[in-house]
């Protein structure tokens, strides 16, 4: 008989370091722009090895499309929802909310 359990230790710290690199390359990335972050500010701020940044996402390429891939998963699971457009004019006031609402996050 197997029994259902939760994954824990090294697949738990390699999920929750993951989150902690895609959070700080946004931070980072918003901060001062792609070109000026490097994978070894992104490493040294997140307090992992180089290594595990191009373990995870191949390459500093990989590290921006996940970071914009979570932003706007998030993104869309929050605003979309928040704001049907089935009209004109509820799509008239959706791109306005939308549009205020990328201003007041552009990361």
């Amino acid at each position: 008989m197997q029994y259902a359990t939760k994954k824990v230790g090294r697949y738990r710290e390699g999920v929750e370091t993951r989150q902690r690199i895609l959070d700080t390359a946004l931070d980072l990335i918003a901060s001062n722009g792609y070109s000026a972050t490097s994978i070894s500010k992104i490493s040294t701020a997140a307090g992992v090895q180089p290594a595990s940044i191009y373990w995870a996402f191949r390459s500093k390429e990989g590290l921006l499309a996940a970071v914009i891939e979570r932003a706007a998963d998030r993104w869309f699971a929050t605003e979309l929802e928040k704001t049907p457009a089935n009209s004109p004019v509820d799509m008239e006031r959706a791109l306005q909310h939308w549009t205020a609402s990328i201003s007041a996050r552009p990361e």
